[in-house]
């Protein structure tokens, strides 16, 4: 069964699955955006304070396992998941910081683009011109969202339209981003 509080999303599983119901949960983090890329797990910081978890899951006795439940106060189990993602969160934050202290600050230029910007220079680290099909692909987004993408992105002088044809219109990387971040040399 899965509970919305305060727009996060808690499986509650009383058949006593528990794995199951921490991978439902580990899945609708993932699908609203919450996922990143295993670089933290809620299954460290459950083993870790396993005591902690099964206090947290106790939500009182019952007469019946499967009735009595569905209104049961799951607030401690909220605050336990609340700090199991603060512990990660934090632990991402001390890894980030970790490692942006250990590289090179990005190029003036480099920070000066958007997020999907930045993205796409990693398609044209392999190719020199694109089409909007295969930047949509590239980018996991509906190929009409990256036509709108390459014409705010044609205004913007990120990109030079290669082809003009509406059939076969192609894009290439403007001058200046080509030379500065030195991608899609030729």
């Amino acid at each position: 069964m899965a509970r919305a509080v305060g727009g996060n999303v808690f499986i509650t599983n009383y058949d006593g699955n528990r794995r199951t119901a921490r991978l439902l949960t580990t899945t609708i983090h993932h699908r609203c955006g919450y996922d990143l890329k295993g670089i933290y797990s809620l299954e460290e910081y459950y083993v870790r304070n396993l005591s902690n978890y099964y206090e947290a899951l106790s939500i009182g006795p019952s007469h019946n396992y499967y009735i009595g439940r569905a209104d049961a106060d799951i607030s401690s189990f909220v605050e336990y998941f609340c700090k199991g993602m603060a512990d990660a969160c934090s632990k991402v934050l001390a890894a980030v910081k970790t490692l942006g202290a250990s590289r090179q600050q990005p190029p003036t230029l480099l920070r000066t683009l958007r997020p999907l910007q930045r993205q796409a220079l990693g398609l044209f680290s392999q190719t020199n011109i694109i089409t909007t099909n295969e930047l949509a692909t590239y980018l996991g987004i509906a190929p009409r969202q990256a036509r709108e993408l390459c014409v705010r992105w044609v205004a913007d002088g990120f990109l030079v339209i290669e082809n003009p044809s509406n059939k076969g219109r192609t894009y290439k990387l403007a001058v200046k981003y080509k030379m500065g971040l030195g991608v899609g040399e030729d």
